[in-house]
């Protein structure tokens, strides 16, 4: 006693945002929505394929959403420094996937995702990033 009577205050803030999700959710033609992200999604792998010393990491058939990459020796870490000061994000390291990086003689790589709420103009960022810290790095 008595804190077993004080229960707090509910997640107050927690709750109208997962209503403005799902509001914002239903709004959305999601057939128009997977086409966006795929044609994006094949779009930012083309440019990145144009980058000398690009490797992309899967090549699976089925993919979407992220494509994780290594240029050259460059350290995924140095690489997603860099695109950061140039507010560009991305992910980089293992990404909970060790074994199997491990097993493709990855150290580790760099990672970005596509969703819905992107653009060309985002990927062309992206690109242009990439040139950028790819000059700084080599």
């Amino acid at each position: 006693m008595p804190y077993r009577l004080e229960a707090g205050t509910p997640a107050i803030a927690e709750g109208i945002g997962l209503g403005a999700a799902i509001d914002w959710l239903n709004r959305i033609d999601f057939d128009a929505a997977c086409e966006h992200e795929h044609a994006l999604y094949d779009y930012a792998r083309t440019q990145l394929k144009q980058i000398d010393g690009m490797r992309l990491i899967g090549e699976a058939e089925q993919a979407a959403g992220a494509i994780s990459f290594q240029i050259g020796d460059i350290a995924a870490s140095d690489l997603g420094t860099l695109l950061d000061k140039q507010g560009i994000a991305v992910r980089t390291g293992h990404h909970c996937a060790m074994p199997a990086l491990q097993a493709m003689g990855v150290n580790g790589t760099t990672r970005v995702s596509v969703g819905l709420y992107n653009t060309y103009a985002d990927i062309d960022a992206l690109i242009a990033g990439l040139q950028v810290a790819k000059d700084i790095l080599e």
